[in-house]
């Protein structure tokens, strides 16, 4: 049976691996799939190299998954005192009780995690081709949100990987709203500054903390949101209105 994504929310390590590497025609696992290549290794010589390769791969993204998820649980068990990051969430986690004891131990291989946090995962690593193949809706609004960071935040001077997408997004969102308004113009309101992040920058509107804090990173020094306006003053747009006005 096919690992079908279409109706799913989640996969096991396992399955994300499989996926990835378009070996889902039959829901099977990766040790039988090894077998396998083993078995046509003398019958059908010119498919040993893709098959061997793309088993392989799998087997290496499935390890690193599994890495990732230990972080998730160590993060779901002791947030303040984990100090290592991942983008892999949990949907179904999974426990087993310890003989003679209330200890629960994580079952890495049968944590289901959601398949757009492994999506990212993929993506972040480099491997569009595999997200893609995970989930393309997501990939794509991945691709959308990269293509605007390189395209508006290249020529920011603290650009490196390292930095918080919230102080990426912030300082382009300061520059289209915030950044040489006209004097006869207000500042814009939380709402206006989110829509304009989840309609012009891409950011999916499900991702409340990443847009709450593009929101509050993006305002000028000295200004705020709420301060009270003159009633005279222009309504206010962001840059690329503006100059379509003039």
């Amino acid at each position: 049976m096919k690992i079908d994504t279409k109706y799913k929310s989640g996969l096991t390590a396992e399955e994300i691996a499989l996926v990835a590497m378009g070996l889902n025609e039959e829901h099977t696992k990766i040790p039988v799939l090894w077998r396998r290549f083993a078995e046509e290794h003398d019958s059908k010589p010119e498919n040993k190299i893709s098959l061997k390769d793309k088993v392989r791969e799998a087997m290496n993204i499935k390890d690193a998954l599994l890495m990732q998820i230990s972080i998730a649980y160590q993060r779901l068990a002791n947030p303040a005192e984990t100090t290592q990051t991942t983008l892999i969430e949990l949907l179904e986690p999974k426990y087993t009780a310890l003989d003679g004891s209330n200890i629960r131990m994580p079952i890495l291989e049968e944590t289901i995690i959601t398949i757009i946090s492994a999506t990212r995962w993929l993506y972040v690593k480099g491997e569009k081709d595999k997200a893609n193949l995970l989930d393309l809706e997501e990939s794509l609004k991945l691709s959308k949100i990269d293509d605007y960071k390189i395209k508006e935040i290249s020529g920011a001077d603290f650009c490196n990987e390292d930095t918080p997408d919230s102080l990426y997004y912030g300082y382009s969102v300061f520059k289209a709203c915030w950044r040489n308004l006209p004097k006869t113009m207000k500042t814009p309101t939380k709402a206006q500054v989110r829509k304009y992040v989840i309609e012009i920058v891409g950011i999916d509107e499900k991702e409340t903390g990443l847009i709450e804090n593009i929101i509050n990173a993006s305002p000028a020094k000295g200004c705020k949101y709420g301060s009270v306006q003159s009633s005279s003053l222009d309504e206010w747009l962001p840059l690329s209105d503006r100059n379509k006005s003039k």
